[in-house]
């Protein structure tokens, strides 16, 4: 199991890194200057190389956690965990998927931001 971090805070990425120590879990904090590489190569698979590195993400990009090689139940553990240990939630939250692991940290963050849009929308219009 692997959790890869994006733009959290210094205190709260350390604490999630001791959670995951703790637990015998990898955590790797990905720096700006990799948002452009593959998903896959991020989470070390086999046969995925370094693609060529763009520009960092400028200004403020919002946290991301990326979950690699939990089960279901190891999940909402590793959630729970989170809870019991007062760790603010991230965000935005993925597990890598047979789809989301070809693209690159940007194209996934960028989707997690319009899935989360359009979820506010659907909230905001059937609570009128």
């Amino acid at each position: 199991m692997k959790v890869l971090l994006f733009h959290t805070k210094r205190q709260k990425g350390q604490q999630i890194q001791e959670l995951c120590q703790k637990y015998g879990i990898e955590c790797k904090v990905v720096p700006p200057a990799q948002f452009s590489q593959a998903v896959g190569y991020l989470c070390g698979l086999p046969g995925w190389k370094p693609l060529p590195e763009g520009e960092p993400v400028a200004g403020e990009a919002e946290e991301m956690m990326l979950l690699f090689g939990f089960t279901n139940a190891h999940l909402y553990d590793f959630l729970e965990k989170f809870k019991q240990h007062h760790i603010a939630p991230v965000s935005l939250k993925a597990a890598v998927t047979p789809t989301n692991v070809n693209w690159t940290a940007r194209q996934l963050h960028a989707e997690l931001m319009r899935e989360r849009a359009q979820l506010k929308g659907y909230f905001s219009s059937s609570n009128e």
